[in-house]
């Protein structure tokens, strides 16, 4: 009997943003691949920053390579084209448009799976060929922490292999769930010596909290209030950095409207400024922390302030989040600064006409009936993916995109690195890398004008971010903290409850692309909602109950489930979710352009019987 040959490629996985080290090998025989079918994912031992540890997500990549529903021919209304034809109609639609309304009625979008090459390029396409300045990266999860720590400074240089030798580290989220890899090497720090501290910042009793020498539980909404007290009290202790920290509250009042006392911050306070060296990591999942780009600005600012050498990390939801943010936000000369929300309300407002999507899904990501609608009244809508979302039903041209294994280029680690990948695998079908596509509508456009991007360019728009002073940036935060800390319960009879997101581990970000995944449908396939054993009690109500959400702009169906760990007054679900996200608030600040997601008030109640 003969022996086929495995074939192995090293790759990353294209989910998150660790970008965690993975071997793809394939050996049975396939329509797509011939003698190269994958076959399975193997852990790559030999990578500094998973050590072949993989999570839910990066043991799918096999399945989401040969998925059956990957988008793998072009489509123009419904049909299935060729290249040719679809990207000279995408040409044809967006010249008409520009003609009609202007070129600033065109938008263009994008998502965290192009590299850093595709971004520069999609820039260009945006801002040159097609003279529009709507030209954005969508990140309603991410978006806000971009925004400040862009302005701040991203706290480069440090090694994700350092984190096991911190002594004192400060979670902010639930880290294990939602980035379980990263578990590996918080742990090792936690263990290597008795006198080395783990901290948790969460409002509810998470996996992540468990492992806590310290678990600061804040109500719902308050992380932010919580973060600048602590920095309050190490910026009083220290000389340090203490003239620039200009944000001075009532402590007493943070207390009370946290619920985490004087006591419990000082504590924190203490570890952070007494460790000779030391982590913060946040990770903020859509909804769970309020004022999330203010939590990240301040765990920022606390490395400035205490003596030891302490490292901000923020954890990205996407896969080259940072790094398409980067490309695609900053202003080239005599150009404006526009936000992918800001884009999206021109949308909603019938400002834009014409509309790119390149690898996200707004009807995942931020769902609204008002959105929906919108996306339904564009005279064109192009979207370029890898699979079919609530967004692709719409576009009259559909183009196959490629993932991250099937396409080479440079991509941002969390600490600035760039990491250059090579292509493991071929895309599907006639699917194409977006670079090829974005290239290729551009010369269609503009026959005359050649797109093109090289390293130097990139390299100069990722050094271009100006540096602002804490005093500019903190007159910026203090407005929504003092507003934060004095915020009256006028909701609390309407809508008793919080809804707080929760993550699922084989599941990332809106869902969009992991929702496929056979694992995640079998282990989250549809959205519930977990309340506390008394409130289920309360209302009289058994777990697999079907329960109505009711918030102050959407309301839905659930069937009930039951965690104790959930405190008083709180019930939450996956945020993986369209039907759990369009109960959440448009919250647009006007400061930075960003959505703000928090936990939103809700009421729990029995459905109503129909007539």
């Amino acid at each position: 009997m003969a022996v086929t040959k495995v074939n192995r490629s090293k790759t990353i996985c294209p989910v998150c943003s660790l970008q965690d080290g993975l071997i793809l090998q394939w050996k049975h025989p396939s329509p797509r691949f011939s003698e190269n079918s994958i076959a399975s994912v193997d852990y790559d031992a030999e990578n500094a920053i998973n050590e072949g540890s993989l999570c839910p997500r990066g043991n799918a990549v096999a399945e989401l390579v040969e998925h059956p529903l990957r988008l793998d021919a072009p489509v123009v209304n419904g049909q299935q084209v060729d290249w040719d034809k679809a990207l000279g109609q995408a040409a044809t639609s967006l010249k008409k448009v520009a003609k009609k309304h202007g070129p600033e009625a065109l938008g263009v979008l994008a998502g965290g799976g192009l590299t850093l090459e595709e971004a520069l390029l999609l820039r260009k396409l945006g801002r040159e060929i097609l003279g529009t300045q709507n030209v954005a990266p969508y990140f309603p999860d991410d978006g806000a922490v971009f925004h400040y720590l862009s302005r701040l400074g991203w706290d480069d240089g440090f090694r994700l292999e350092d984190l096991q030798k911190r002594q004192v580290m400060l979670l902010v989220g639930d880290v294990f769930m939602e980035h379980p890899v990263i578990s590996k090497r918080v742990l090792r720090a936690k263990y290597k010596d008795r006198q080395h501290r783990l901290l948790v910042i969460d409002s509810a009793n998470t996996q992540t909290a468990a492992f806590a020498h310290e678990h600061l539980r804040p109500r719902p909404g308050t992380e932010a209030l919580v973060l600048a007290g602590i920095a309050q009290m190490v910026s009083e202790a220290q000389s340090k950095g203490a003239r620039d920290f200009s944000l001075k509250f009532d402590l007493e009042a943070v207390a009370q409207r946290t619920g985490v006392s004087q006591h419990k911050m000082g504590a924190v306070a203490s570890a952070l400024s007494s460790a000779s060296d030391g982590a913060i990591i946040q990770s903020n999942l859509y909804g769970r922390q309020g004022l999330h780009g203010a939590c990240a600005l301040l765990g920022h600012a606390l490395t400035r302030l205490v003596p030891g050498k302490l490292t901000f990390v923020h954890l990205p939801v996407l896969w080259n989040g940072r790094g398409v943010y980067q490309v695609l936000s900053a202003a080239g000369k005599g150009q404006r600064a526009i936000s992918g929300p800001q884009i999206m309300e021109m949308v909603m407002e019938g400002q834009i006409r014409a509309l790119l999507l390149f690898g996200l899904d707004p009807l995942s990501a931020t769902p609204s009936k008002k959105l929906a609608s919108a996306l339904k009244k564009l005279d064109f809508l192009l979207v370029a993916d890898v699979l079919p979302t609530n967004s692709t039903s719409l576009a009259h041209i559909l183009l196959p995109a490629a993932i991250g294994p099937e396409k080479g280029g440079q991509v941002l680690y969390l600490n600035g690195d760039g990491q250059e990948i090579e292509p493991a695998v071929p895309p599907p079908g006639l699917a194409r890398p977006e670079r090829e596509i974005i290239a290729g509508l551009a010369q269609r456009i503009s026959p005359n004008q050649e797109l093109s991007g090289t390293t130097a360019e990139i390299e100069k728009i990722l050094k271009g971010d100006k540096k602002t002073s804490w005093t500019e940036i903190f007159g910026e935060v203090e407005p929504l903290l003092v507003k934060r800390l004095s915020a009256e319960e006028r909701e609390k009879t309407a809508y008793p409850l919080f809804l707080v997101p929760a993550a699922v581990p084989a599941h990332l970000g809106d869902g969009s692309v992991t929702r496929h995944f056979s694992w995640a449908q079998k282990v989250c396939g549809a959205p519930c909602v977990w309340a506390s054993p008394s409130l289920m009690d309360e209302l009289n109500v058994e777990q697999g109950a079907q329960v109505q959400v009711s918030s102050k702009v959407n309301q839905a169906l659930f069937p009930l489930a039951s965690d104790d760990s959930l405190p008083k007054g709180v019930i939450s679900a996956p945020a993986h979710f369209p039907e759990v996200r369009r109960l959440f608030s448009w919250n647009l600040d006007s400061r930075h352009g960003e959505l703000e997601i928090g936990p939103e008030r809700v009421l729990l109640s029995q459905p109503k019987e129909r007539s």
